[in-house]
C-alpha cells in the first residue's frame, strides 16, 4: 500500500521548514469532503414495470432563483437526476440510503418531486423519505427529519398543490415556478397525488407503500407521496413538489 509522506524538516535547501516533523499518510486514507451534501433514507415501491411506475427526483434552488440539477445516490444504484422505476419490491424491504452531493449548488433550498405515469397500475408509484439532513462544508448538521416534532412545528417543509405536467425531470424543473406552496404543519394526512406526513402504512392505499418508517417503527412519522386517487389510474404527469421552506447556507448549515 502506497504512502504519502510530508517531510517538514528544516534543511539548508528548505530553510523555511520549521516544524521538524515528518507526517505519513496511507494513500487509501479518506479525507473529509469539501462539499455540502444531503443524507437520508428513501423507499419507493410499486409495479416493477417501467410502463406504469412514475418517477421521482431532486433539484436545488439557489437564493437567486436559479434551478440546479442534482444527482441522487440511492444505495448501489447508478446516480440519477430522476428515478423512473421502483427500488423496493415489498413493504417489508429495508429502506435505502440516500445521498445527494451539493457541489453544483450554492446557498438555497432542496426540492423533491414525484409523478405518475399513465396506464393501468400507475397508482403503484408511492415514494417515501425519512431522516433527511443537510451536512454543511463545516460539518454542521441541520436536521429535516420529519419524525422530529420541531421540524414539523417549525414548518421546515412545504408541499405544493398537484401539477398535471410532470412527465420527466426537465418538465418538473420547468413547472416548479408555476405551482404554489403551503406549510405542511404538524398534521398527518392521506391526500392523493400530494406529499404527506404519515406513520405506519403510508397513505390511504395498501400494497404500494412502506409499512413503516426507516427505523422500522410504526409510530415514527415520515414523508410520503401518495400516487392513488384524484386522477384515477390513467393520468400521465400528475405529480407534486416538496421543498424546504427557507434557504440555507452550505457553509454553516444555518437558515438564511
Amino acid at each position: 500500500m502506497g504512502i504519502i509522506s510530508l517531510n517538514e524538516k528544516r534543511t539548508s535547501d528548505n530553510p523555511t521548514h520549521t516544524t521538524g516533523r515528518e507526517k505519513s499518510y496511507f494513500v487509501a486514507d479518506q479525507f473529509p469532503s469539501t462539499f455540502a451534501k444531503i443524507t437520508g433514507k428513501i423507499f419507493a415501491w410499486g409495479d416493477a414495470s417501467s410502463s406504469t411506475f412514475g418517477g421521482f427526483g431532486a433539484f436545488w434552488e439557489n437564493t437567486d432563483g436559479t434551478v440546479v440539477d442534482l444527482e441522487m445516490e440511492i444505495g448501489s444504484f447508478t446516480p440519477v437526476n430522476e428515478r423512473d422505476s421502483r427500488i423496493n419490491s415489498s413493504a417489508s424491504d429495508n429502506w435505502y440510503d440516500l445521498e445527494i452531493n451539493l457541489q453544483p449548488a450554492s446557498n438555497g433550498r432542496l426540492i423533491f418531486y414525484a409523478r405518475k405515469r399513465g396506464g393501468t397500475g400507475s397508482f403503484r408509484s408511492d415514494v417515501s423519505l425519512d431522516d433527511i439532513k443537510l451536512v454543511s462544508t463545516s460539518g454542521t448538521i441541520n436536521n429535516f427529519d420529519p419524525s422530529v416534532l420541531t421540524v414539523r412545528t417549525g414548518n421546515k417543509w412545504q408541499r405544493s398543490g398537484f401539477s398535471t405536467s410532470l412527465t420527466g425531470y426537465s418538465d418538473a424543473k420547468s413547472d416548479y415556478s408555476n405551482v404554489s406552496f403551503s406549510d405542511m404543519g404538524n398534521s398527518e394526512s392521506n391526500d392523493s397525488v400530494l406529499w404527506n406526513y404519515v406513520k405506519g402504512v403510508g397513505g390511504s392505499s395498501t400494497g404500494t407503500g412502506s409499512d413503516n418508517a426507516a427505523d422500522n417503527n410504526d409510530n415514527t412519522i415520515y414523508l410520503y407521496w401518495e400516487a392513488s386517487g384524484v386522477s384515477g389510474n390513467q393520468r400521465n404527469g400528475y405529480g407534486s413538489f416538496l421543498r424546504w421552506k427557507s434557504n440555507y447556507s452550505l457553509t454553516t448549515g444555518l437558515e438564511l
